[in-house]
């Protein structure tokens, strides 16, 4: 499965990934600083805090499927999952990239730490159900 996966070198962008990789999927990696990835890897560069929707519609064009491991990093990244999150899905459109599944402008409420490789795990697995296409999909402990 051809994958494009945002933010991937932060938490669970890196587990999604490394475990993408390892099942032998073709993977696009979207991050800030493409020298934090692992030679083989195609990149592209992008900041999804100022999106360029040229590199983003280059990064998602020809995917099966969009994951986004995008999430704050400190306070002063509030925001930016809902406004990428907007940024990739108008790439999508535009693109006409058609697996995706989101869930932006909400959290689950009073949910537990989950690992970031479980978060992966279930984002990976879940592109291999055809009822979670063009749904929101969240998870909690």
């Amino acid at each position: 499965m051809k994958l494009t996966i945002f933010a991937a070198t932060g938490g669970i962008g890196r587990q999604a990934l490394e475990q993408a990789v390892a099942a032998g999927h073709d993977v696009t990696a979207v991050v800030r600083n493409p020298q934090k990835l692992s030679p083989g890897v195609r990149a592209v560069r992008a900041d999804l805090a100022a999106p360029d929707p040229a590199a983003l519609e280059s990064a998602v064009g020809g995917a099966d499927a969009v994951l986004s491991g995008l999430g704050p990093r400190s306070a002063s990244d509030a925001g930016i999952a809902w406004q990428g999150t907007r940024a990739i899905v108008r790439a999508m459109k535009a693109t006409e990239t058609g697996a995706y599944r989101t869930a932006y402008g909400q959290n689950l409420r009073r949910g537990l730490f989950i690992s970031r490789a479980d978060v992966a795990h279930l984002m990976l697995r879940a592109l291999r159900q055809p009822e979670t296409l063009h749904r929101t999909i969240g998870i909690a402990y």
